[in-house]
């Protein structure tokens, strides 16, 4: 190897040294501030209900990836969809960022910013810009905050054109948002977003999905005891021609039985409430924050 040769690698390692290092000192103020428990508590949610439900498909889905572009400061969104990867997930979970310089490192399809008292206005302002400028297709901003940051809805969306410019996605009858790039409903259920699909049914957790699957498994089984059962009992009564005394066995297993079918359905019962009760509660503040965007104050009506 020439000297020359020799002259231009070490130009080169020090060239990407000088660039990671310049990119390293953008980092925001918002990015370097620890999370409170709202904006943690949904990051995880959102991250976990997202992996889960596209399980199936070639999609990395991660929370706090900071993305690297050429001329402009890295920016690291809350939550990003990446549609369509082709490296495994336990190899890009090992990426401490993403650089878009290198192959098969795209735009996130998707991006999620969870308001703080330290970053909304940059998520509602700086962001919706410099995502277009990304090539991020959807971006979605929420308030999870007790004591609301922003003024009106507390989620709100926007989709961008080839352009990179943003439009603003309106809500349904049900203050809901529809994402094209997820093909799911976004809804407003403080402190949680939920999601459902284009029919309206809910998408759930991996333990609520677990825990309902596991729940009908014991009714199917109890009713399936109880069916044996009561086979049982009328051959006897069949072959006796009269009715069957049950023995003290029997009857404590039937009323085991009934007693199991009544918890199973209590349990369901509470959480189908629980569901809607979410449901009703994004519909009052959808209301209150028109009421108070309408100069309606609500605790003096």
């Amino acid at each position: 190897m020439s000297i020359r040769e020799v002259n231009q690698i070490a130009h080169s390692e020090t060239e990407k040294f000088a660039i990671a290092q310049y990119y390293n000192q953008f980092i925001n103020e918002d990015e370097e501030m620890p999370e409170g428990a709202p904006q943690f508590n949904l990051i995880k949610h959102l991250v976990d209900l997202l992996r889960w439900h596209f399980r199936d498909r070639n999609w990395y889905i991660i929370g706090n990836l900071p993305l690297y572009q050429p001329l402009y400061n890295p920016v690291g969104p809350d939550v990003a969809v990446f549609k369509g990867m082709v490296e495994p997930t336990a190899v890009l979970d090992e990426l401490a960022s993403w650089q878009m310089t290198e192959p098969d490192r795209p735009a996130p399809s998707v991006v999620f910013e969870v308001a703080s008292g330290s970053t909304w206005r940059t998520d509602l302002e700086y962001k919706v810009g410099r995502y277009g400028q990304l090539g991020v297709h959807e971006y979605f901003a929420y308030d999870p905050n007790r004591t609301q940051l922003w003024t009106g809805v507390r989620l709100r969306g926007w989709r961008y054109n080839f352009e990179g410019q943003p439009q603003v996605i309106n809500t349904n009858g049900q203050g809901w948002l529809w994402s094209k790039q997820l093909r799911l409903w976004l809804a407003d259920a403080r402190p949680k977003v939920r999601l459902y699909r284009s029919n309206g049914e809910q998408v759930l957790e991996r333990a609520e999905e677990e825990y309902l699957a596991r729940i009908a498994a014991e009714q199917r089984e109890a009713t399936e005891r109880a069916t044996r059962l009561l086979a049982e009992q009328q051959v006897r009564l069949y072959r006796s021609n009269g009715e069957q005394v049950l023995e003290r066995a029997e009857e404590e297993y039937l009323a085991r039985i009934a007693a199991e079918q009544r918890e199973a359905t209590e349990r369901t019962t509470r959480l189908l409430a629980e569901q809607r009760e979410a449901t009703e509660r994004a519909a009052l503040q959808k209301l209150l924050a028109k009421l108070k965007a309408s100069g309606i104050d609500p605790d003096k009506l």
